[in-house]
């Protein structure tokens, strides 16, 4: 979606910016969680765990984040479905592909003792049909695939309803889904697919923040009071963690994740004509390799926490996810650009 202007040079940095946040968050994900683990395994309840959780919770919203802004992008457009499913299927499906033989290669050696090529080939087609993939965090491949499934249908739906209409769908999503939290057993709540109407609030909500929310008077107070509601309710979770209350901390972020997502969209100028800037090519860079990214992280998690675990361990709380996240960051991009420039690009990212 190109902004309104007249300056050729211009260009909308706010999705970059936003998908750019998205990827840094889930590499804080995966990064955090070791520690986490860590912290609980030598009985740190609290502290220095407290801030370690509620760092983690943030950070969860990053595939929520990533699922708004495909919702923000795709279902404003009109193209024809044969052409949508080609173009999204191949971009999506060839570097997924490619990662999944190599990252199930790596684990088939060194995790699960493999000795044979087919059993290799047995393996990684089991995992891919009946599991999340060649790794467990490959289940977000499977969740955007089914969201384009929808998409054509969903933008007839989009862009034939009224603006009530859609803020009527998202209000119910959202009712649904609380009711779910608060009332898990309802025989009524057994007849929805709440976890798919979750993903499925986020894909239409981005679209509806970037078409309708962002020009509303009451958008900018109900986003802040999103972000501290969300927030505040992950907090409380924290404390009741071994309670009935503790629920999946997915279903915990989506206030959190609206609210994220909406500020940046607003907070973020959007014209940019400065393209040259290093900031600017940093930010445009990772978020063109963030599917790359995405599909190749934890590899270079995993590597530093082999070759540097003494240094890891001895990190303060609320540095190491930076050291972590800056030092994956920077070798996957590097490493996706270098692949890229040997013309390989649509299998990497």
């Amino acid at each position: 979606m190109s902004p309104n202007n007249t300056n050729p040079q211009a260009y909308d940095i706010r999705y970059d910016v936003i998908r750019t946040v998205a990827i840094i968050f889930v590499i804080t994900i995966h990064s955090l969680q070791l520690l986490y683990e860590a912290s609980m395994a030598e009985g740190n309840v609290l502290s220095p765990t407290t801030l370690s959780y509620s760092l983690l919770q943030f950070v969860h919203t990053g595939v929520p984040i990533f699922v708004m802004l495909s919702g923000a992008l795709l279902l404003a457009k009109e193209e024809p479905m044969g052409a949508f499913f080609k173009k999204r299927c191949v971009r999506l499906l060839k570097p997924f592909l490619l990662w999944s033989v190599i990252v199930f290669a790596i684990r088939y050696v060194m995790e699960l003792d493999g000795d044979s090529l087919w059993g290799y080939l047995k393996g990684l087609a089991y995992a891919t049909v009946y599991d999340n993939g060649a790794h467990t965090i490959y289940w977000y491949v499977f969740l955007i695939v089914t969201l384009y499934l929808f998409t054509p249908a969903l933008r007839v739906y989009v862009h034939a309803a009224s603006k009530g209409n859609i803020y009527f769908l998202l209000a119910l999503m959202l009712a649904v889904e609380i009711l779910d939290f608060c009332l898990p057993d309802t025989t009524l709540l057994a007849y929805f697919p709440v976890k798919f109407m979750i993903k499925l609030k986020f894909f239409i909500g981005g679209y509806a923040i970037v078409r309708y929310m962002q020009h509303e008077s009451w958008y900018r107070p109900a986003v802040i009071t999103s972000l501290i509601i969300g927030y505040a309710v992950l907090i409380v979770n924290l404390w009741c963690n071994g309670s009935e209350f503790a629920k999946d901390t997915y279903r915990l972020c989506s206030l959190l994740a609206i609210g994220i997502f909406g500020l940046l969209y607003v907070s973020i100028p959007c014209n940019v004509s400065e393209q040259r800037h290093p900031i600017i090519r940093v930010v445009k860079a990772i978020s063109r390799y963030s599917y790359g990214i995405y599909l190749t992280h934890f590899l270079f998690i995993s590597f530093f926490l082999r070759l540097f675990p003494g240094i890891v361990s001895a990190l303060p709380i609320c540095v190491e996810p930076l050291v972590m996240v800056f030092c994956v960051l920077v070798a996957d991009t590097v490493m996706i650009h270098l692949l890229c420039k040997l013309g390989i690009r649509n299998w990497v990212c």
